[in-house]
């Protein structure tokens, strides 16, 4: 033990050690006065609900799995929704876009999935990051959670089936990652 005491030694020990802040491209900081560190490779992702009339959007990322949905818009025919998802996702910084495969409960793909597919395409062919989710019942699940935050009934759940859809991919990817 060091004679000036155990306050000392450890004063000194921490010296040598690599703090956290030492390493700003590994890490960074949540917040301006934050004490949590996350990693800086955060992958942001947004979900689409594509529709024959409207489409909804969520924004998720894999850090802290967190998703909201952020709007609906005009669905106004391949070229053009591709050409605007491009864009929105760009501004957003966003990593890879989640398109919502409408399957039936059986899991066989349904007449929607073709303009799905078509839409894909179209975003990978402007070199969009683009997956496809499968999903059953997602306008229902959404409708039930319009229902419990007050929602008015006539009014549109795109953007939370948007929201199941990225949630699920999500979940999905957490479960081929394994736990840490």
């Amino acid at each position: 033990m060091d004679p000036a005491g155990p306050r000392e030694e450890r004063r000194r020990s921490k010296k040598g050690c690599t703090s956290l802040e030492a390493q700003p491209h590994d890490l960074q900081r949540d917040g301006p006065s934050s004490r949590h560190f996350r990693p800086a490779q955060v992958l942001k992702y947004l979900g689409v609900d594509p529709g024959g009339r409207r489409f909804g959007l969520a924004l998720g990322d894999d850090g802290n799995g967190l998703v909201i949905p952020v709007g609906i818009h005009p669905y106004r025919g391949i070229d053009e929704t591709a050409a605007w998802l491009k864009t929105e996702a760009q501004k957003r910084g966003v990593t890879k876009i989640i398109l919502g495969l409408p399957t039936s409960e059986d899991g066989e793909e349904t007449p929607a999935c073709r303009r799905t597919r078509a839409l894909a395409e179209a975003l990978a062919d402007r070199g969009s990051n683009v997956a496809l989710q499968p999903e059953f019942l997602s306008t229902h699940g959404a409708r039930t959670r319009a229902r419990d935050i007050g929602r008015p009934r006539s009014a549109p759940v795109d953007d939370l089936a948007a929201q199941i859809i990225l949630e699920d991919y999500l979940a999905a990817l957490g479960a081929r990652s394994g736990p840490c």
